[in-house]
C-alpha cells in the first residue's frame, strides 16, 4: 500500500456519528494521479465528479484494459483500521467489480491494442461500519454505515492520451430496519457495484451501445 506524507486528505469519508448523519467531504486529490484537471459534478451521478476531455469521441473504443487498482490512501485518512493486506484484497473485489461489469459489453484485453480504453483505479480511503450493536439504530436513524473512495484516469491505451478523469466518495446509507450485514467489507463491495455500473453505464452512453 502506498502512503504520502503532506498531501490533503483525500476523498476521506467522515467518521460515523453517534448523533446524526454526516454529509460526505467534497472530493478531493489524493496524489494518485500527476495532475488534476478541473472536475465538475457528474449530472448522473452525484457524488461522482468528473472530467472528459473535449471533443474526444469514443465510438472507435470496443475493448478496455483494467490496471490492478491500486490502494494509495494518504497518511492520516481513514482506512477503517484494516491492515494492508486486507486492503489489497479490498482492492482486488474492486477491479473484479469493474470486470463484472464492462466484460458485459467489451472485450478485456491484457494488452494495449487499437481501440482500446486503458483504466487506472486507485482506491483512496474505507469508512468502517458501525458494528453490531449500533446496527439497528443505525438504520432507524439513517446513519452512514460505511463506503469507500476511489480516484479514477482513463486513457487511450496506445497513445496514453488522457481522456476522462473521476473522483468520488460514496457513503452507504441505512434504508432497512438493520437487516442487512453492515461490514466494512460488504458496504465498500456495495460502493464498488454502484461505480462499476456507473463506468459500464457511462461508457456505454459514450460509445453508443445503448
Amino acid at each position: 500500500m502506498t502512503k504520502l506524507s503532506a498531501l490533503p486528505l483525500s476523498l476521506l469519508l467522515a467518521a460515523c456519528s453517534s448523533t446524526q448523519e454526516e454529509a460526505p467531504p467534497a472530493p478531493r486529490p489524493s496524489g494518485f494521479l500527476s495532475d488534476y484537471p478541473t472536475l465538475e459534478p457528474s449530472p448522473r451521478s452525484p457524488d461522482v465528479d468528473i472530467w472528459i476531455a473535449e471533443s474526444t469521441d469514443f465510438t472507435g473504443y470496443d475493448k478496455v484494459l483494467i490496471d490492478p487498482v491500486r490502494v494509495f490512501v494518504p497518511t492520516g485518512s481513514e482506512t477503517a483500521g484494516l491492515d494492508d493486506a486486507e486492503l489489497q484484497q479490498l482492492g482486488v473485489a474492486f477491479r473484479a467489480e469493474i470486470v463484472r461489469q464492462l466484460e458485459q459489453g467489451y472485450a478485456i484485453v491484457d494488452a494495449p491494442e487499437p481501440g482500446t480504453l486503458r483504466f487506472r483505479y486507485a482506491l483512496t480511503g474505507v469508512l468502517p461500519a458501525v458494528d453490531d450493536k449500533r446496527a439497528e439504530r443505525a438504520a432507524s436513524e439513517r446513519f452512514h454505515l460505511g463506503g469507500a473512495s476511489m480516484e479514477l484516469e482513463i486513457v487511450d491505451a496506445m497513445s496514453a492520451e488522457r481522456l476522462c478523469v473521476a473522483v468520488s466518495t460514496k457513503q452507504a446509507e441505512a434504508v432497512g430496519s438493520g437487516v442487512l450485514p453492515y461490514t466494512t467489507q460488504t458496504q465498500a463491495a456495495s460502493a464498488f457495484r454502484e461505480w462499476a455500473v456507473a463506468t459500464r453505464k457511462g461508457l456505454d452512453l459514450r460509445t453508443k451501445r445503448k
